[in-house]
C-alpha cells in the first residue's frame, strides 16, 4: 500500500521527498518516508560494523531486506538508493 501511495505522490510532485508533515490519500506518507530512510541507514550502518569485525548491539529498527518493486514500477526521486 505505501508502495502505491508514494508512486501517486512522486507523480503529482515529480519527486519522493515528502517532507514529514505530507499526508496522501490519508495516509501519512512524510512519516513513512522518514521511518524507511532511518530503517535503511540503520541496517547500513549495523552492516558496515559487521564487516569491519565491530559488534552491533541490536538491530531492532533496522530495516530487512525488502522486495524491489518491479523496474516498470519504480519511481525516481533524484537521489541515489
Amino acid at each position: 500500500m505505501h508502495f502505491r501511495v508514494a508512486r501517486q505522490y512522486a507523480a503529482a510532485h515529480g519527486r519522493f521527498l515528502p517532507p514529514t508533515t505530507a499526508t496522501w490519500e490519508g495516509h501519512p506518507i512524510g512519516v513513512w518516508a522518514k521511518n524507511a530512510r532511518a530503517a535503511a541507514r540503520r541496517a547500513r550502518e549495523n552492516e558496515e560494523l559487521r564487516a569491519a569485525g565491530r559488534s552491533v548491539r541490536s538491530a531492532a529498527g533496522a530495516m530487512s531486506v525488502i522486495e524491489e518493486p518491479e523496474p516498470s514500477s519504480r519511481i525516481s526521486t533524484g537521489y541515489p538508493m
